[in-house]
């Protein structure tokens, strides 16, 4: 996919954006899904789907740093806390089974976001997968 390379477990899949985010709008996405139960046909609203995905979004970035970016974005009350990913400082935002990272390279900004929508017995599978997924990620140029 363009902007980075990750490695996804088998029965994962790739897909284009999956999550609607303001920074995801504008942005070229890609992402790696596994779907453990569909929404039937004809179902409707209110269906419970399970899946789990990493969704890597990015924009050319500009001349803010990504702290400038963050506090004008987010301001300074929006929970996110300092990290690292794919080798780079970063910050993420993490709640319930769902997390959400940005991070700058020399050209592109990115956010990668996680969900883990699934059984009680696949929840902990799931977010092992996520955190291989991740390990695996290298952003490019």
């Amino acid at each position: 996919m363009e902007g980075f390379t990750v490695t996804y477990p088998a029965g994962w899949g790739p897909a284009g954006r999956l999550l609607g985010t303001a920074f995801a709008n504008g942005a070229t996405c890609g992402s790696a899904v596994i779907v453990d139960r569909a929404q039937p046909e004809g179902s409707g609203q209110g269906t419970q789907v399970e899946q789990s995905l990493v969704q890597v979004c990015w924009q050319p970035r500009d001349a803010s740093s990504l702290a400038e970016f963050m506090a004008a974005t987010y301001g300074s009350d929006a929970g996110f806390e300092a990290t690292t990913l794919a080798g780079k400082p970063a910050f993420v935002s993490r709640s319930g089974t769902s997390s959400t990272f940005f991070v700058d390279t020399a050209t592109r900004r990115y956010q990668i976001a996680t969900a883990v929508a699934a059984s009680p017995e696949l929840e902990a599978t799931r977010l092992a997968e996520v955190e291989r997924i991740l390990s695996s990620l290298t952003l490019t140029e």
